[in-house]
């Protein structure tokens, strides 16, 4: 277990306190990290009338990787929450040579019918990977939109930090 000295520990204070997302690196060295992201969705219900299960399927530019595949796998509830859908899924990037970024999404999505939009933003966390990302961790704030209609275009913006 890491061992935070007295003003690494100040400073992860101050960032809980405001809000804010830390992560704390097994290894390797915390950079930037952006993706841009066009997926196609798939919606499709569930038993329960207040769930969507969705999968997404496109391509991303993302640094670290390149230009990669994106695939998504997540969970509409559109009862939860009275301010909008509660998305929460999981996500693997695949580099050109092979290598996977995995993580994890919570996102409140937005539906507007009458103009065959939905939006949404959240957070974002970096679970590992393969290849280089084997240990990856890190996180971020995603948002992003989408069309309510086929073919389901949905774009994204992930801004964070990651380390590997």
């Amino acid at each position: 277990m890491k061992i935070l000295n007295p003003i690494n520990a100040a400073v992860v204070a101050v960032c809980l306190a405001l809000g804010l997302s830390v992560t704390v690196a097994a290894g390797g060295s915390s950079r930037p990290f952006k993706a841009s992201i066009h997926t196609f969705a798939g919606p499709a219900p569930t038993a329960d009338p207040c769930v969507l299960s969705n999968a997404e399927a496109g391509s991303a530019q993302v640094t670290h990787l390149g230009k990669s595949t994106m695939a998504s796998n997540e969970l509409v509830n559109l009862c939860s929450n009275p301010e909008g859908a509660d998305i929460a899924g999981q996500f693997t990037m695949t580099a050109a040579n092979g290598d996977q970024l995995f993580g994890s999404y919570d996102t409140l999505g937005h539906l507007d019918f009458a103009n065959d939009e939905v939006t949404f933003s959240g957070q974002f966390t970096i679970t590992g990977g393969t290849g280089r990302f084997q240990d990856a961790t890190g996180g971020g704030s995603i948002e992003g939109s989408g069309t309510l209609s086929p073919p389901f275009d949905v774009f994204a913006q992930m801004n964070g930090r990651i380390s590997y």
